[in-house]
């Protein structure tokens, strides 16, 4: 916001790509203040190499609906693995450094990583040090990325139903007032929160996403044999008439006005279910609440004519052309 630098007298509206800016708000917020409680170098290797990743998936896209595609001799290939490689090495020298700290007597800092460890600390929890590193690395590598495309169409929607977006700012506004939003008043926005789940179904952060299975598996009248992999078509879920009815592809979120319902009959699948159901849910749920509403205290927004509506899916869904907005000062 302080970015934008807009007059707060001024009545004209900024064009503004603002996917670049979330992306940099979303990955400052993972890294510094949940997994490493401060914005290290390693982290900042770790943001480019996420943009390394993305821009190989994008030259890889076809080949990735085959199975074994990750052993083909593709030079895209070697430079996804080698990235993955020197992430992985780079958040086990995160995890480390903490854990000597926190055993030569610094204390806890709150976040998900001194948890992590301390759990690891206690025999009795079943957490190995891998499981510290792993979920770090998600969150480092995967969670920033399906975030930040989340929040970008939220942000896409609000400004395409300009109705919606002035029934969540008089919202946030009851709620809050100008003072910046805390967690016990996020749980007041029911309006926000049918938004994002709505933008959560109709743009979700991957369209597809796929499980193997370890063992044979008995799935209705079929028997899967072990280390097959199954992959589930989530956009086309999303947009079943069957499951959300007739206006399925339309924007609506009075269909999520009854809460959390819909998960518990695992409708939405944004963040997948079962034992691999996604750790970052809650705090991606805070991150985008804390941002609409603290967006639409001091913005309104509109899509811009030079808007493009081309979504792409590239290992995540995102706009192909950026997300241009005109912005304007709320007063």
């Amino acid at each position: 916001m302080e970015k934008w630098n807009m007059s707060p007298a001024s009545k004209d509206s900024l064009e503004i790509d603002i996917a670049p800016d979330i992306e940099t708000l979303v990955s400052s917020l993972m890294c510094k203040t949940v997994v490493t409680g401060q914005f290290t170098e390693e982290t900042k290797r770790i943001y480019q190499l996420r943009i390394t990743v993305r821009q190989q998936s994008a030259k890889l896209i076809k080949f990735m609906f085959f199975p074994g595609w990750w052993h083909l001799p593709f030079q895209e290939v070697k430079v996804m693995k080698a990235a993955h490689r020197e992430t992985q090495s780079l958040v086990k020298k995160m995890v480390i450094r903490r854990l000597e700290e926190m055993k030569n007597g610094a204390r806890n800092e709150g976040d998900v990583l001194s948890l992590m460890l301390e759990a690891y600390q206690d025999e009795a929890s079943g957490v190995s040090l891998d499981d510290v590193i792993e979920v770090c690395r998600s969150f480092h590598f995967v969670g920033p990325e399906s975030t930040t495309r989340s929040q970008i169409w939220m942000m896409y929607l609000l400004a395409k139903h300009p109705e919606w977006q002035e029934r969540a700012r008089q919202e946030v506004l009851q709620v809050f007032g100008e003072k910046k939003p805390n967690v016990q008043g996020l749980y007041k926005l029911k309006t926000v929160t049918m938004i994002m789940y709505e933008a959560l179904r109709l743009y979700p952060p991957t369209v597809i996403f796929h499980r193997s299975i370890s063992k044979d598996t008995k799935l209705g009248d079929m028997v899967l044999p072990a280390w097959i992999q199954i992959s589930i078509p989530l956009i086309l879920m999303h947009h079943d008439p069957d499951i959300w009815g007739e206006d399925a592809t339309q924007f609506n979120p009075e269909r999520f006005a009854e809460g959390g319902s819909f998960n518990s009959r695992m409708q939405l699948l944004t963040f997948t279910w079962g034992p691999k159901k996604c750790t970052g849910e809650s705090m991606a749920v805070v991150i985008h609440k804390t941002l609409i509403a603290t967006l639409l205290q001091g913005f309104s927004f509109q899509l811009s004519p030079s808007y493009l509506h081309a979504p792409k899916h590239v290992f995540l869904l995102a706009p192909e052309h950026g997300m241009k907005l005109l912005v304007r000062k709320f007063v």
